[in-house]
């Protein structure tokens, strides 16, 4: 992808972010993940460790941006993003870190991620990792 197309899908994730924080509203108390992928072992820790994340950050709202809608927790609201939608968000986000509030359920995303590097030493388990790049637990 050529850099103007790049600014393109960012700027159409500028668009959404934007009416997503209206239309949920969305606030800077408020955190957001976005599951950027489709990998079940992932998702399944995105929600096994939602909990533990939000007590230790004293998070009263989370909501969880995926393609997924099978699963989630009555702890957090799901919001339902096509794939072009999530990599919308994920594009804006690589470009400018548009808010602090925004995390990544994902070893390789945003684009620079390296947990997925730390699996290879040392025997890590791929759920420690997870607990310690995505939610900064442990």
């Amino acid at each position: 992808m050529d850099y103007e197309d790049r600014i393109k899908l960012a700027d159409g994730g500028r668009k959404l972010w934007l009416k997503l924080k209206s239309e949920y509203g969305i606030n800077d108390s408020d955190y957001v993940i976005v599951v950027p992928e489709d990998d079940p072992v992932i998702n399944e820790l995105t929600l096994k460790y939602v909990d533990e994340f939000m007590n230790k950050r004293n998070i009263k709202r989370v909501f969880i941006m995926s393609r997924d809608t099978t699963r989630t927790v009555p702890v957090v609201s799901h919001i339902t993003l096509t794939e072009e939608e999530l990599n919308s968000i994920v594009q804006l986000y690589e470009l400018y870190e548009f808010a602090a509030n925004v995390i990544f359920a994902s070893l390789d995303v945003p684009s620079g991620r390296l947990g997925r590097g730390l699996l290879v030493k040392d025997n890590i388990e791929l759920e420690d990792v997870f607990k310690s790049v995505v939610y900064g637990l442990q």
